[in-house]
């Protein structure tokens, strides 16, 4: 439990499932499903979670390659989106894992200002977050 956090968002710093559970003036409660988190700070890392998530070139030009390895044969939908740092999405796009694996060119040259912004893949429950430096 965050103790304190009542804000209408927070933004989480540990990997772990959160949960929402909000109260009434009159008293009743409700609790919001879990929303599992991970931290992905490290390119190539293969996390405890047993996937892989890569971005290269970066810093890129706008141009990168998405890489994701899962160790479960899954097929499902996902959603990439680029967020920039105040956390709006400045690009998303539905894509599909395929065996447990997505490999995806993206080509944002021109199109985004030179920065930091962050890449998100959501996959089921699962949400990774990688940085990209955009020069």
């Amino acid at each position: 439990m965050l103790l304190g956090a009542t804000a209408v968002s927070y933004n989480a710093k540990q990997a772990g499932t959160y949960k929402v559970q909000v109260t009434n003036s009159n008293g009743c409660s409700k609790l919001s499903a879990g929303k599992q988190v991970v931290i992905n700070c490290r390119e190539g890392n293969m996390l405890e979670e047993n996937y892989s998530f890569n971005l290269y070139p970066n810093p890129t030009t706008g141009a990168f390659t998405l890489n994701y390895f899962a160790n479960e044969n899954v097929n499902e939908n996902a959603t990439l989106a680029i967020l920039d740092m105040v956390g709006r999405v400045v690009y998303s796009e539905s894509v599909e894992v395929t065996a447990g694996q997505l490999f995806k060119q993206v080509n944002m040259e021109n199109q985004f200002a030179d920065g930091v912004y962050f890449v998100r893949l959501q996959v089921g429950e699962k949400s990774i977050v990688s940085k990209l430096i955009v020069e």
